[in-house]
């Protein structure tokens, strides 16, 4: 088995634990009162986020086909990190609106990568059926 299949499985993990291992959301509420936002901005700013991530499912998976896999978890990445950048520089609806829209495209961008690489390496050490 090649080092970088290895490598790749290992990689993936993290990520899959980093991506569902969310300490900040017994808090988020909380946050969000803290910096003016009122209850209902709350739920519309969360079902913003899920319409966001829904609608770029499918020009990420052409990202991801286009760029390539590794490529595609990399930007996917990068825009989580920035879209809590800019939440620690954001106040109000609107600077959190940016945030989720840009951690939305982080999510989107390494949902489905992340799996179809993760196959991909299994299938290359001939393991693919122990997913």
């Amino acid at each position: 088995m090649s080092t970088n299949v290895k490598r790749n499985i290992a990689l993936l993990y993290i990520i899959k634990l980093a991506k569902w291992f969310m300490l900040f959301m017994p808090i988020v509420a909380l946050f969000y009162l803290e910096n003016g936002l009122a209850q209902g901005d709350i739920f519309l700013l969360q079902a913003l986020y899920s319409a966001f991530v829904v609608l770029l499912e499918i020009p990420s998976g052409y990202a991801a086909d286009v760029w390539g896999r590794k490529s595609t978890l990399i930007a996917g990445s990068i825009a989580g990190c920035l879209g809590f950048v800019l939440y620690s520089a954001s106040h109000g609806f609107n600077g959190f609106l940016l945030a989720e829209f840009v951690l939305a495209i982080g999510h989107s961008f390494v949902s489905g990568a992340d799996s179809a690489m993760l196959y991909d390496s299994l299938t290359d050490i001939k393991q693919e059926k122990n997913t």
